[in-house]
């Protein structure tokens, strides 16, 4: 080793033991999990020679020429603008008989000298980065691998941390099959990764780890072709990698909690939360009817129920069966439940409620008489459109105007060609009754009307218009049908309603 380079490498550890007061760094962090391969300082250990460094934990294998394992702890404490070294540096720590691998080994191998312990996960200091740079800390990666889905969940393990939380990390490789590059460093067919997810607290990040605690371990194949495979698609079990090295994780914690933690799966769900066992089924019902959708769910005690309607809670929906009676057109829509317990949750299948009525076909014209306005519904054509829509009549004169919702009680709006009630003029309804067509006439107005301010005059508060009686005449029939037909604009395209 040159005179410089002696000279960086006693800097190095100077500052690394410097830095060993900072909260986050320090060798007592590094392996708060325990020591998997039961590593030591013995210098006889040539396949299982612990290193113990403040940013991060290692067990060397003389054999491999690469490390059996590291690990670190990660915090936000831990990342900062050091940005990353420019040199790799040979392990002249290493004991005497030791292969130190040399910074140039790699070259021309077709693998990239790929981090265990990130450079990213120690900017900090410059010292804490460089430290990551040392060769013992370096497997061969193909590019693939270490450029791509191993970098990218490098990235997701440092926004979790980010997030408010402590993660306690171990990586390593797995699956030798003899192959080595030029200088003899094993090329291993896998690298693996645990993160227990620990969130901030006080006390060690060991005393805040339950049985519930998130576990995320991957196994990733080293080889071409990854780069751009999202990284849950490598999702295993702390046990299977265990199976695979013949390491123990989790040592440092009790029993029971390391068993629970050895076989979590991300994104499973945990084991006695909820499971919806029967879903939801569509339900068709008329206007004033009644409805009713449930669920069959199983899971820990206790189950709680919240059902919602197009994503909308419904506050007092919360038990496994939801009625609903005296149907109006606003309760058609979607309809979903989340059952809960104290390990999670599940959501149903989001199912239809349709609202169906009936009615009485009429020819002829169409009569604003006694005090309000005939009923309008969509047809199938315009796939159920409501509220807002600008309307142009075909015949019978040029108006615009807006839909709200059927007549709560008799499932329609009414006119004196229709069966049902009337409204008078100057009616009020609660908002779950009857919702009329508010219609504003445009230049001379429809057909016998001559004084539209007037014919307006009686609008109430909740946007319906009253008249005088008036006979709007000439509008089309819809073909056989034999139906009055409102024809308007819907973003462009013309779409047909009637009356029924």
């Amino acid at each position: 080793m040159t005179f410089s380079r002696r000279l960086v490498c006693c800097v190095l550890v100077v500052l690394q033991f410097a830095a060993a007061a900072r909260a986050t760094i320090g060798t007592t962090l590094q392996s708060q999990l325990g020591n998997p391969s039961s590593a030591t300082t013995v210098a006889t250990a040539t396949t299982n020679y612990l290193i113990a460094r403040p940013q991060y934990a290692l067990s060397y294998n003389n054999s491999t020429r690469e490390p059996n394992w590291v690990s670190w702890n990660l915090t936000t404490a831990d990342v900062g603008t050091s940005g990353r070294s420019a040199n790799f540096f040979q392990d002249t720590s290493l004991p005497a008989g030791f292969y130190q691998v040399l910074t140039t080994d790699y070259s021309g191998s077709g693998y990239d000298r790929g981090h265990m312990c990130p450079s990213g996960d120690r900017t900090i200091t410059d010292a804490d980065n460089e430290a990551t740079f040392f060769m013992t800390n370096m497997i061969p990666q193909s590019p693939d691998n270490n450029q791509g889905v191993w970098a990218n969940f490098e990235s997701e393990c440092r926004s979790i941390a980010a997030a408010g939380n402590e993660v306690l990390i171990i990586s390593g490789p797995s699956g030798y099959a003899g192959a080595t590059i030029a200088s003899g460093v094993a090329i291993a067919g896998y690298t693996w990764k645990i993160a227990v997810v620990v969130p901030v607290g006080s006390g060690t990040a060991v005393s805040r780890i339950t049985s519930a605690t998130r576990v995320i371990a991957i196994k990733i194949p080293n080889i071409a072709g990854v780069r751009s495979t999202p990284w849950q698609n490598y999702i295993t079990t702390a046990g299977q990698i265990e199976t695979d090295t013949g390491y123990t994780f989790f040592t440092e914690l009790p029993a029971s909690v390391a068993t629970a933690l050895r076989a979590k799966i991300e994104g499973a769900a945990p084991v006695g939360s909820p499971t919806i066992t029967t879903q939801p089924t569509a339900q068709t019902a008329a206007v004033g009817g009644s409805a009713t959708f449930s669920v069959t769910a199983t899971g820990d005690a206790t189950l709680t129920y919240q059902w919602s309607r197009d994503d909308v809670v419904l506050p007092s929906a919360q038990s496994a069966t939801l009625t609903l009676s005296s149907l109006t057109a606003a309760d058609a829509g979607n309809y979903s439940v989340v059952v809960k317990n104290a390990l999670g949750s599940a959501t149903s299948v989001a199912v239809s409620l349709t609202i169906t009525g009936t009615g009485t076909s009429r020819d002829g014209t169409y009569t604003l008489a006694g005090g309000h306005i005939g009923e309008v519904v969509f047809g199938s054509n315009n796939n159920g459109a409501n509220i807002n829509q600008e309307m142009v009549a075909q015949g019978g004169g040029t108006f615009n105007g807006w839909l709200d919702f059927f007549n709560g009680s008799a499932g329609r709006i009414v006119d004196p060609g229709f069966s049902g009630s009337l409204l008078s003029p100057g009616d009020v309804v609660d908002s779950g009754g009857h919702s009329l067509l508010k219609l504003t006439f445009l230049g001379s107005g429809p057909t016998g009307v001559t004084d539209v301010a007037s014919w307006m005059s009686s609008i109430d508060g909740q946007n319906r218009v009253y008249n005088a009686g008036v006979t709007l005449a000439g509008l089309p029939l819809e073909g056989a049908h034999h139906r009055p037909m409102l024809s308007f604009d819907r973003m462009g395209k013309e779409h047909q309603a009637w009356a029924t």
